[in-house]
């Protein structure tokens, strides 16, 4: 897996007009981890947003983010301009591109959006301006990846299940660079009113604590009270394990620091924030169907004894959910 995950936001000129003003954003995908928190954050600002995505609500999207944007469902692996009628195009002060990691995607968005010949002249003026976000393993509520929660799950519901969480021997001393989804927002949303000097640029976005797994795992036991819970170290280095997501280490923000006065939330903060929130998914049929993706994970843990996994649910969380022997 590469080490950073990448989006990119493309902003017209418009943007250097008045900082204050309200912003037309079009907004591709929006509904996941990163997205959902930087709609949610510009909705908050009173931004214009158009979000285009395949038609999925993830989480509580459907309720939060669906009835405050207009929406154009499109599937980005096929040609945008099948997508919407030329009536249903607009102007937009920016792009913001949670989807397009293919320069496919990327070219058939300037394409459609600018036409030819407007992009040609915004080129022959320099380009149309962009700010390229790098980001390590991204933490916080709403992930489509269930990676914390499982863990989180996993961690309580122990006692009941086969399979133990162990940490691989190699990776008790090697330091992860996480990001929290929340500051993320605070970016995206900053960058619509960024100077000109400030565009053209990648900047790698980061905590400034590096923890290792195990520090990880402990941060996750203190907020969930199971400071009692074991986790040995092992010598199989393919044993499961959930985090890093990459191997090549920490990154560098500096330079978002130094030009852009990024300032990280703690790890702890952000890690006590996101333990309270699954938490609270974990009761919540608000999220029935996140609840169900993890539960099914947990009983490939109980192999020999599903049942277990609910029974741990019971007890742990005071959760009646019956298992599928049953219904």
């Amino acid at each position: 897996m590469g080490l950073l995950i990448s989006f990119l936001i493309l902003c017209s000129l418009v943007l250097w007009t008045n900082a204050d003003d309200v912003k037309r954003v079009l907004v591709f995908g929006g509904n996941g981890l990163i997205g959902a928190a930087s709609v949610n954050k510009m909705l908050e600002y009173g931004h214009d947003l158009t979000l285009v995505t395949r038609g999925n609500w993830y989480w509580d999207t459907d309720d939060n983010i669906k009835p405050r944007v207009k929406h154009l469902k499109c599937d980005r692996m096929k040609s945008l301009k099948d997508c919407w009628s030329a009536e249903q195009y607009d102007f937009y002060d920016a792009i913001v591109d949670f989807s397009g990691f293919d320069p496919y995607m990327i070219k058939d968005t300037l394409k459609l959006l600018q036409g030819e010949e407007v992009l040609v002249e915004q080129r022959k003026q320099g380009g149309m301006p962009y700010f390229f976000i790098r980001l390590p393993d991204v933490i916080g509520s709403r992930d489509n990846t269930y990676r914390w929660w499982i863990y989180q799950a996993w961690l309580r519901l122990s006692p009941y299940l086969e399979t133990k969480i162990a940490i691989p021997k190699n990776l008790i001393d090697f330091p992860m660079s996480f990001v929290y989804v929340e500051d993320v927002a605070n970016i995206v949303l900053q960058s619509l009113n960024y100077d000109q000097d400030l565009l053209d640029e990648a900047y790698n976005f980061a905590f400034d604590e590096t923890p290792t797994l195990p520090e990880v795992l402990e941060i996750m036991k203190k907020y969930m009270e199971k400071l009692d819970i074991d986790i040995p170290v092992t010598d199989d280095e393919d044993v499961l394990h959930l985090f890093p997501s990459v191997t090549r280490g920490p990154i560098c923000c500096d330079k978002a620091k130094h030009k852009l006065g990024f300032k990280p939330t703690s790890f702890e903060q952000a890690a006590k924030e996101t333990v309270e929130f699954y938490e609270q998914a974990m009761l919540s049929n608000k999220f029935e169907r996140e609840r169900l993706s993890v539960i099914q994970t947990l009983e490939t843990f109980s192999p020999n004894n599903p049942g277990n996994v609910y029974i741990g649910l019971r007890k742990e969380y005071g959760l009646d959910i019956k298992s599928r022997e049953e219904l």
